[in-house]
């Protein structure tokens, strides 16, 4: 039964269709409903281990790497072999953690229902654990007790309801007994309904259930967020990077061995070329990808920890870079989520707010905590003078609010006399009040004037009344108007330079939230999202849109209110069919879009289920953070992208010119063993990219990654590397085997330190910002190998190396030292080309 037809039911017509009675439902039919329909809890979801393990074994880069694996087996390398193993077990263990701590998204969603609660069973009020609850319960509800399942409210004694974690309403709900004279279009409309999840903020209330675990409001979006599956912009590039790579090696390779054999025909060594072609594939594969990875974003982690942010999914703080519209809810992010008065109006403030305290429903130390969030706010505003007087003065009577009234009155005793002051909606107390003509409209301006502004306004009117025993609504008739109380929620100090500082680095904040359309416009106007308020858009208009138009709305939207959970989904997955999309928030109606998002980021004191779909965590109420972290992830992005860089330029160049010149003579240009060295020192260095720095504009704005670049790239520089080894193998081509394998051996440590160099900026080298000291010192390092090596014994013996002469030594430096030359203008013809090497999104 949908809570939709429930509210427009009578109660006890409700009763006889769930099969129950004033009375609650007898001991025996509880037990029977509760064998058919199973227990009142959200039910996991979660794929088994195996199903998680599996995925994670075949992807593409885990395959490049099991292949990589295999070869170094067939070689005898059993330290390669070792390490790639290492390489691939971090690889897929990182991944598996990610994906298994997402499932518990739906546990988390338990914590929200109520451990027990009472029911009457048989006509009497029992407590029972809230896993027991059926349909057709009667329940007893009173302030601070959460709904256990969706039910429908049959007696309230004035209830208020605190729905942000499902609505994002800021201020709780009141509600009422009486049936809707026609279907609520949204959870925010339905004025007599209690969501499970939602709290009762003041007041009692009794309730028929007449849905539970997954049937519920709450379990409709434990669905959608089990259902969605979050796309990493990060794991997309690299899931494509690795098929390019894959295909790129397996058709090069292909050709290779099949030129060789029918070129050389009955001369070929069949066995020899395999393992030769195998090499060179070890050679190309990035096999320290994964580590490289690992230690990038774990120091970025470590960065932002230092600034209090808590990143959960490592691969999100690159995905943070990427992100091109950020989605931020407005409760508890943009704002305090505390009301606090913004303007009184009125001829005497002082007696306004005097009597909004006498109208207050409770005056002590408790009462942020016990009443309405505006009751609150009035005895803050309050002076200590104004505070004593409230306390002091009993109150004799009250009329519940009244959501067809929309108003409530309450009865004080002062000096003898009775005085009932009457709270409530501004257009019904101006009516009640008798306005009319140029004082009429002067309200109601003032009233339209505080709305434009995002306040939310209530209006007080007082009459003195007789001694009597009770006290109705026919008593408000005849009170005197008296004024106007803005309530506003305010900014968080820190909201509008952070939306500064996202606008400078190119992201575009977007405010999506339940939240009235009149506050959500004011806020968006305060921070400069929006120009005016009519830019404002709001969720049941998008919802009569068709697809194109509702895409196209949300697409130029800035700020969308009144949104349900099921639109912020929708809203996030349309966004990010054009847009790297990043979603902050805090409410459980938050969870399905939070999971959708390529990123998601949620506030300090965030609804568990928020926290545990979320990627990154700020434990300080702060958009500056967020700045902070899609900087990181820029900075990261880029160092990640120079690994690829690095080791494709250099790799393909050798990997090509190898491959060709095997064709044209009857020896290896490098053994196997020999590849993998010069695999093992080229990579070696490259574990210090996660220290090195960026340069400054590659950070103002967002970059995606784009294998078509990447492979123009590679071929046009991997040329230039191609052009060097031909000048080598030119050279040393009269020379014994093992004379040319050590001089190109060296060159090509040399050339492909060389290129990290080049490559690590847009900027001609020697103008970018210095390399990191680590970076430096492993590249010389690995260089220092590079030409030591050959004049070791054993490495002679194991390699095949000879001796250097020292011309061989001064014509390999020179070679070297004219490829750093020509690489860096290859390189800038290339950028004058296609302006860089990633192109910024946009």
């Amino acid at each position: 039964m949908t809570y939709r037809k429930t509210a427009t039911l009578a109660s006890d017509a409700l009763l006889v269709e769930l099969g129950s009675g004033p009375e609650g439902l007898a001991p025996a039919i509880a037990r029977d409903r509760l064998s058919r329909d199973g227990e009142n809890r959200l039910t996991r979801r979660a794929p088994g281990t195996g199903a998680v393990l599996a995925r994670q074994l075949i992807s593409p880069l885990t395959l490049v790497l099991f292949a990589a694996v295999g070869v170094a087996s067939a070689l005898a390398d059993w330290a390669s072999a070792i390490t790639i193993s290492v390489f691939l077990a971090v690889n897929v263990a990182l991944g598996f953690i990610q994906e298994f701590r997402s499932e518990r998204v739906v546990t988390a969603l338990e914590r929200y229902i109520a451990p027990s609660v009472r029911v009457r069973r048989g006509g009497a009020w029992v407590r029972v654990e809230t896993a027991e609850v059926v349909p057709g319960d009667v329940i007893a509800l009173s302030a601070g007790d959460a709904f256990p399942a969706d039910a429908r409210i049959v007696r309230a004694e004035r209830a208020l309801v605190d729905e942000s974690i499902l609505t994002g309403e800021s201020a709780p709900t009141p509600k009422t007994s009486d049936r809707l004279r026609r279907e609520p279009g949204a959870p925010h409309e339905a004025s007599n309904i209690g969501f499970a999840g939602t709290t009762l903020a003041a007041g009692t209330v009794e309730a028929v259930v007449f849905s539970t675990g997954d049937r519920t409001a709450l379990g409709a979006i434990a669905r959608e967020a089990a259902a969605v599956k979050r796309p990493s912009v990060f794991e997309q590039n690299i899931g494509s990077f690795s098929r390019f790579l894959v295909k790129a090696v397996v058709v090069t390779l292909a050709l290779v061995y099949a030129a060789n054999l029918l070129i050389k025909g009955a001369a070929a060594d069949a066995g020899e070329l395999l393992l030769f072609s195998l090499a060179l594939a070890v050679s190309v594969i990035p096999e320290a990808l994964p580590t490289v990875i690992t230690v990038t974003f774990s120091r970025g982690a470590l960065m932002l920890a230092k600034k209090k942010v808590v990143v959960k999914r490592l691969s999100a703080i690159e995905d943070l870079g990427h992100i091109e519209v950020l989605c931020t809810d407005k409760t508890g992010t943009l704002t305090e989520n505390k009301l606090t008065v913004g303007r009184l109006s009125a001829a005497d403030p002082n007696a306004l707010v005097s009597a909004a305290l006498d109208s207050a429903e409770q005056l002590d130390g408790r009462l942020a905590e016990t009443v309405s969030s505006f009751d609150a706010a009035l005895w803050r505003f309050a002076s200590a003078d104004q505070r004593a007087d409230a306390e002091q003065v009993p109150r004799v009577a009250s009329v519940p609010f009244d959501p067809i009234r929309r108003r409530n009155a309450t009865v004080v005793e002062r000096a003898g006399k009775r005085y009932l002051t009457v709270k409530g909606a501004p257009e019904d107390i101006v009516a009640l009040a008798g306005l009319e003509g140029p004082a009429r409209e002067r309200v109601m301006s003032e009233f339209r004037g505080m709305g434009a502004e995002g306040m939310r306004v209530l209006a007080l009117a007082r009459r003195v009344v007789p001694l009597q025993d009770a006290y109705g609504a026919e008593d408000e008739s005849g009170a005197a108007f008296i004024g106007l109380v803005g309530f506003i929620d305010p900014l968080k100090r820190s909201a509008k330079s952070s939306v500064e500082h996202a606008r400078r680095l190119n992201v575009r904040v977007k405010i999506v939230t339940g939240d009235a359309v009149e506050v959500a416009a004011a806020i968006g106007v305060q921070l400069g999202i929006i120009g005016a308020a009519d830019e404002a858009v709001e969720g049941t208009a998008l919802a009569r849109l068709g697809p194109r138009e509702f895409a196209e709305a949300v697409e130029r939207a800035d700020v969308i209110a009144r949104v349900a959970p099921e639109q912020k989904l929708h809203i996030v997955s349309v966004l990010e069919e054009r847009h790297a999309t990043g979603f902050l928030g805090e409410g459980v109606n938050d969870a399905p879009a939070l999971k959708a998002a390529n990123v998601a980021l949620v506030v300090s004191g965030a609804a568990d289920v928020s926290r545990e779909a979320a990627d990154v965590v700020l434990l300080e109420k702060s958009l500056r953070v967020v700045v902070d972290g899609i900087r990181a992830g820029r900075t990261i992005y880029g160092n990640v992208l120079k690994y690829i860089k690095y080791t494709l330029v250099g790799n393909f160049g050798n990997f090509y010119a190898i491959a060709l010149i095997s064709l044209f003579i009857d020896f290896l240009p490098m053994t196997p063993v020999q590849l993998l060295l010069v695999n093992l020192l080229t990579d070696f260095p490259l574990v210090a990219v996660a220290t090195d720095t960026v340069d400054e504009h590659e950070l103002a704005a967002p970059r995606r990654f784009s294998v078509r670049d990447v492979a123009l790239m590679t071929t046009v520089l991997g040329l230039v590397s191609s052009v060097f080894d031909f000048i080598v193998f030119g050279i040393y081509r009269h020379a014994s085997p093992e004379v040319l394998q050590t001089a190109w051996f060296m060159m090509s440590v040399a050339t492909e330190i060389a290129v990290i160099f080049v490559l690590r900026t847009n900027r001609p080298f020697y103008a970018a910002r210095r390399a990191s000291v680590p970076l430096i010192a492993l590249s010389a390092l690995a260089c220092l190998i590079a030409f030591v090596i050959p004049f070791i014994p054993w490495g002679r013996t194991v390699f095949g190396f000879v001796v250097p002469s020292a011309v061989m030594l001064a014509t390999v430096a020179g070679i070297a030292l004219a490829y750093l030359v020509s690489t860096e203008a290859a390189k800038r013809a290339y950028l004058r080309l296609i302006h860089s090497f990633a192109r910024p999104n946009g």
